[in-house]
């Protein structure tokens, strides 16, 4: 048999029992990558129609303020202001700007146009509040949901709102309740109609209310209370129906107590000490 030429090798990169591992390696670092994307992913867009003091998202134009001198890109819990009828977003703003707490007042615009700038939510003759009450609501989720992404915002936004500004709060805390830290209204009615509050929702309301007289709103919050629902009831004697005096500053204290928990601070390391001299156990 006449001597076979010399086949070398195939190179080590060529083998199978190399070209495994590196495939390995290689799916391996893909997955790492994936990983190291998503963890350093850009925050979420925020369109240029966004500003520090406001401006236009999903389809609402907005006010935006800062209370107790906070900073503009802070981490701050987040307060959505809805204001009443024929008001503005910068009526709400004035109101709730004494806020002792660093807070984002986010106040969006009604709807409804009125004279001389004011705007409104309700279209209606308020025969069927709550039904346009809950589609507001439904119109103001993708607003909702959006703001709190694009803004740095510590837990979940809390909604407040003024006469039927309050309303359109209470359908939130009724129909939204998982996107929103609750709800703080002043001065709103709350029909008989509207289901069980499911988010915290407190209610402020003068007895001596002439325009969203009382009694109703009592009785309607009694009722959710009685089924278990999480409403507190905030009477005010002697109080009428503006947002003033004593009633926006009962409506402040219960937005104050309702605003997320600021986090611990992180805990303070001792420095080492050195061991403590120990007595010579020869005596």
């Amino acid at each position: 048999m006449p001597p076979q030429p010399y086949i070398p090798p195939p190179p080590w990169w060529q083998t199978g029992w190399v070209a495994l591992p590196i495939f390995a390696a290689a799916a391996g670092a893909g997955v790492g990558l994936a990983i190291w994307q998503e963890r350093n992913a850009p925050p979420p867009f925020c369109p240029e129609t966004v500003t520090p003091d406001g401006g236009l998202l999903a389809d609402v134009d907005y006010l935006e303020a800062r209370t107790a001198d906070a900073p503009t890109d802070a981490e701050l819990p987040m307060v959505i202001l809805l204001h009443g009828r024929q008001s503005t977003p910068a009526q709400i703003a004035n109101a709730a700007v004494a806020l002792p707490k660093p807070a984002r007042l986010i106040a969006p615009q009604g709807f409804v146009a009125g004279p001389e700038g004011q705007r409104s939510w309700f279209e209606g003759d308020g025969t069927s509040l709550v039904e346009e009450a809950l589609d507001l609501a439904t119109e103001l989720e993708s607003f909702v949901e959006a703001i709190q992404k694009c803004r740095p915002t510590r837990g979940k936004p809390l909604v407040a709102g003024y006469d039927e500004g309050a309303l359109i709060a209470y359908a939130l805390a009724t129909d939204l309740p998982d996107q929103i830290e609750g709800a703080v209204g002043a001065a709103g009615p709350l029909p008989a109609g509207l289901g069980p509050v499911v988010a915290e929702t407190h209610v402020v309301h003068g007895r001596d209310d002439a325009e969203v007289p009382f009694e109703p709103v009592g009785q309607a919050a009694a009722a959710m209370a009685g089924v278990g629902a999480p409403i507190h009831l905030h009477p005010m004697s002697g109080v009428g129906h503006g947002l003033r005096g004593a009633l926006q500053l009962e409506w402040l204290q219960r937005i104050l107590e309702s605003l997320p928990p600021e986090p611990l601070p992180p805990p303070v390391e001792k420095p080492p000490q050195p061991p403590a001299d120990l007595p010579d156990p020869r005596g």
